[in-house]
């Protein structure tokens, strides 16, 4: 006889909630990065657009003074601890301060560039980043050598050698890699992610988180629809009651984030 075939299991509502917990936390925190991102183009475009082609001098000469000022609260955190190893770390960016202002220089007149003629710029792109790699590499492996002298840990010494030894072919892989990915990287356009929206199963009322008024995981949204009642209300009852029970609200809301379901007529973003 024709075995039926087994129904899938089902997740716990626990474990669902969990999931959906994470899931959102992690929208949030690729929100809040895509708006640092969108405030950083607002001030490299403002910068770009005052400035002109003196304004990648200008960044360089204000990150110099930065790491000048990084260079002097490094002595006087020294001054107290009389540590070696801090003091041939300062001694270090001291004598390259020079070399530092050049690779700011460089690297913000590149940017400049990037912005100016980006079309131009897209085939020179994989060199400058290969360049940058290697530079990096070069000012960490001094710098560990120069700390390296007090510490005397043979095994990184010897992996610092190496790598400073093959700087010349990690340049020309990183430019490769960087051309072929220039080449390649359009022709696999990524899939559009598909929204579904589920039905409720029954019609008994329950209690949903919203998705569509909410400002962290929609506890209050959800709160204020299954009472009829203004979101602001709850929201401001919520804040109350944590300043009162010092925090404890908190807790409260990451619990029933995680334990109450979200409202399956709404839009989610995952």
């Amino acid at each position: 006889m024709p075995t039926k075939p087994k129904k899938p299991s089902k997740k716990p509502n626990i474990e669902k909630g969990v999931e959906h917990f994470s899931k959102e936390l992690e929208h949030l925190g690729d929100g809040f990065e895509k708006r640092m991102e969108q405030k950083g183009e607002e001030w490299n475009s403002w910068f770009h657009n005052t400035f002109g082609a003196v304004g990648p001098l200008l960044s360089s000469i204000l990150g110099i003074i930065i790491l000048a000022i990084g260079i002097r609260a490094l002595a006087l955190i020294n001054f107290g601890l009389g540590s070696a190893i801090l003091q041939s770390l300062h001694d270090f960016l001291l004598s390259h301060m020079g070399m530092f202002f050049l690779v700011f220089l460089f690297f913000s007149y590149a940017s400049y560039v990037s912005k100016s003629s980006e079309r131009g710029f897209r085939t020179v792109k994989p060199t400058i980043s290969a360049l940058g790699i290697v530079v990096s590499l070069w000012i960490a492996i001094k710098a560990f050598e120069a700390v390296n002298v007090h510490m005397q840990i043979q095994v990184l010494g010897s992996i610092a050698r190496f790598v400073e030894g093959t700087l010349f072919w990690i340049f020309w892989l990183a430019m490769i890699v960087g051309y072929v990915a220039l080449l390649f990287g359009d022709s696999c356009p990524g899939k559009e992610r598909r929204i579904t929206v589920s039905k409720p199963k029954t019609h008994v009322r329950r209690l949903y988180r919203s998705g569509d008024d909410k400002i962290l995981g929609g506890v209050c949204g959800g709160l204020a629809d299954y009472l009829n009642v203004d979101p602001v209300i709850i929201r401001l009852l919520w804040v109350i009651g944590t300043l009162l029970s010092l925090g404890t609200g908190i807790i409260a809301y990451i619990i029933a984030w995680i334990i109450v379901p979200r409202n399956p007529k709404h839009r989610w973003t995952d």
